[in-house]
């Protein structure tokens, strides 16, 4: 095996392929936790606040008079242990590097080293599923913060549960369910919007559709609950979509209601233990969410407790990626490390409504 090879599984050069390589979108993380939302931690222990309630009105005071103390928002402080994913996969390129493909030259020739080339592409696509994975991981985890609480649990495994702040009047369920007759949808939405206004948020910038309520979505505009209201009736309605297709990311647009785009998200998970297929947005419920105050929301990354990684300074970051050689089978072993962490700081401006 060439030097330049062995320069490929370096971790370093790893590190850097799992960290720049483009993946496909998820949508959850794309629309909640952009990159800028992203912070690096310099340990694998975070410290997470959550607010509550309203800043009130200020006092007034006679002429001259002294300054009246105000308080403050309600909030807590919590110390939170970043959770801690460490995979590994025996790397597929030790079987490919031996062998020529259609096309490829027979002698290295003008600089090309064709088993580098080999490699690296080798490894980038093994690099990737381990990163698929991971990044999966993350946006199961963002699905269970939109409900108010991360609970992991394997048996003979890792156990652990984060439960935010998240009001218990943020979940609730309509009075009648979409797919009965006569359901007020647009009376439902208002009363999502009741329930978080009292909390001084940017109110609802979407609303994501689990597969059930969707289609109770579009059996109303098919039947006309939902109807068209004239444009010369002097009254503003929403605009419902039956032809929109499922973009890259797994949403699917279905109108505007209440001055609120909804949308379904088809992404599915395989359940651990189980490997049941199971959606991210709970297939009855609507998930309204708070999209305009990214300053409230921030995915953590915590400090790899490795000690390859610490020596070579690369224990910060999201990923990082290293390999060894399995001497009793003669092949290489890749490891993949992270450790996320999404949070809300304002849980409460998030609703959650079961209308199916």
């Amino acid at each position: 095996m060439s030097v330049a090879i062995i320069e490929a599984l370096e971790k370093r050069a790893m590190t850097e392929v799992v960290n720049k390589r483009e993946m496909g979108k998820k949508a959850l993380t794309e629309l909640l936790f952009p990159l800028s939302s992203e912070l690096n931690l310099t340990t694998e222990y975070v410290q997470v606040d959550e607010l509550t309630g309203t800043a009130g009105m200020a006092p007034f005071v006679e002429k001259n008079g002294k300054a009246i103390a105000v308080g403050q928002l309600n909030g807590e402080s919590h110390i939170i242990t970043t959770p801690n994913i460490n995979i590994k996969r025996t790397l597929t390129a030790n079987e490919q590097l031996l062998k020529r493909r259609a096309g490829e030259p027979v002698f290295v020739a003008n600089g090309v080293d064709v088993y580098k080339q080999a490699a690296e592409a080798q490894i980038a696509d093994d690099l990737t599923f381990m990163e698929e994975t991971v990044r999966n991981r993350v946006e199961w985890m963002i699905s269970q913060l939109i409900q108010g609480e991360i609970s992991y649990s394997v048996d003979g495994g890792a156990s652990w549960k984060v439960t935010t702040a998240k009001p218990t009047a943020n979940t609730f369920t309509v009075g009648t369910l979409w797919t009965a007759a006569s359901p007020s949808p647009l009376n439902d939405i208002k009363a999502a919007k009741r329930v978080v206004q009292p909390h001084s948020g940017p109110g609802f910038q979407i609303a994501i559709c689990g597969q059930n309520a969707s289609n109770a979505i579009s059996d109303m505009l098919e039947a006309g609950t939902i109807t068209a209201i004239k444009n010369d009736s002097g009254i503003l309605a929403g605009m419902g979509d039956l032809i929109s297709d499922f973009q890259e990311n797994g949403m699917l647009y279905l109108g505007t209601f209440g001055n609120i785009p909804f949308f379904e998200y088809a992404g599915t998970y395989s359940a651990d233990g189980t490997g049941t297929s199971t959606p991210f947005i709970r297939s009855d419920y609507v998930e309204f969410l708070a999209t305009a105050r990214p300053d409230m929301r921030t995915l953590y990354n915590g400090a790899k407790v490795d000690i390859e990684a610490i020596m070579a300074g690369m224990h910060i970051g999201r990923r990082f990626a290293n390999s060894e050689i399995d001497k009793d089978v003669g092949t290489y072993v890749a490891y993949l490390k992270a450790r996320p962490l999404p949070w809300f700081k304002r849980p409460e401006w998030n609703v959650s409504m079961k209308v199916a």
